[in-house]
Order: structure tokens, then sequence, then C-alpha cells
């Protein structure tokens, strides 16, 4: 990204910044110029304003996609996994921009990985941040870890499809849901379930659900 667009986007989508320059400009307007003409120099600060607002519109699918890509990478990473092994996806996007022109744009992305695994399924969640940026002349974003889970098909006694939300129930009887993105809810069951006939007929079992 241009350094000066990185500037323009800082400013914009910063609160405190913008605040210390239109104090900075007022200021500037009771020392130097005065009188009410002196308040047309207030456009330069809101201008400045919407020129990044601008650029923030322009640049918000490309900061999403970055994101997504990172969170996709640690998810599959987390599963030990690569992408051209069976996992389902689950995204969602929150939060907003705290700008009166870019409200309907998403913050926050929480990115959700089921990975059915020889012994067991692996549950990797992950969250990004789109802004504020981590930094803006070399573009950086904010991500975490919000845990990664095993679940191993020995301890699995049912596993239940409710609309896009499977659900595995342990032998001690807690219930693990996940979320499958889209109309891959049934391919997730169907997986699940043909991967666990499979480890308790390994294991001369009987698999149930």
């Amino acid at each position: 990204m241009d350094w000066r667009e990185g500037i323009l986007i800082l400013y914009s989508s910063n609160l405190s910044i913008k605040v210390l320059a239109y104090l900075l400009t007022l200021a500037l307007i009771t020392i130097f110029s005065g009188g009410l003409h002196g308040f047309l120099y207030l456009l330069l600060p809101f201008g400045l304003d919407v020129l990044g607002a601008g650029y923030i519109r322009l640049n918000h699918q490309a900061f999403q996609e970055d994101v997504l890509e990172l969170l996709e990478a640690e998810c599959l990473r987390a599963c030990g996994i690569d992408k051209s092994m069976p996992h389902f996806t689950h995204v969602e996007f929150s939060g907003s921009l705290d700008h009166w022109r870019l409200k309907e744009l998403k913050t926050d992305i929480t990115y959700s990985m089921m990975a059915p695994r020889l012994d067991f399924v692996v549950i990797a969640t992950r969250t990004g941040r789109i802004f504020p940026l981590k930094s803006y002349f070399k573009v950086g974003y904010q991500t975490g870890d919000a845990g990664t889970r095993d679940v191993y098909y020995s301890d699995i006694s049912a596993v239940e499809l409710s609309g896009k939300v499977l659900t595995m129930t342990t032998a001690s009887g807690e219930a693990v849901a996940y979320t499958a993105q889209g109309g891959r809810a049934e391919e997730a069951a169907g997986l699940l379930r043909q991967r666990l006939r499979e480890f308790k007929s390994r294991r001369g079992e009987t698999a149930d659900g």
C-alpha cells in the first residue's frame, strides 16, 4: 500500500487522531486567522477524513481477503493438515467501523475449521481483525487463537445433524457442536460418521449414530 494511502487510512480510521487534527486546526485558526472565514480551514481535516474513508472502502475487500487467508493458514496448521485434505470451515463477520460513512463495513472475523483425522476430529478457531490494522505502511493484521480441540472417535457415541449444526455426543454425555458453512453440513456429518465407523470397525466395535 502506498504510504500516502496508509496515512489517510490511519487518519480516517482513528478517532483520536481526527479529534487531535480538529483541535490543532482550531488552535491555528485562533492564533493566525481569526474571524468566521478562518473556520473554512476546518474543511481540511474533514476533507482528509472523507478521502481516507474512500480509501478504506476501496481496500476493505482486499484487507478482508488477506485476513481470511491468514486465518485459514493458521487453522490448517492447527489441524495438522494441508488444504487438499478434507476439512470444513465456518466464518463469521462482526463489528463495525466507528466512522459515519463506513458503519456497514465489518471489522472482525471468527474462522473455525473442523478436520476429521484418522483417530480423532480437530476443531480449531482463530480470530482476526481488519481494523484497526496492526500496521499501516506495511499492512499487518491482528490475529488471535480462540482454541483448538481434539475429540477422539473413541469418546464419540453419536453424531447428530440439525440444520447446519453438527453435534458430537461423547461417552460422558458432553455435546460438542460445530456449525458447517453453507450447504456442507450434511457432507461434514457424513464424513465424520464414516470416519467413526472405520475407527470402531478397526477396534471391533459398532458405531452409533
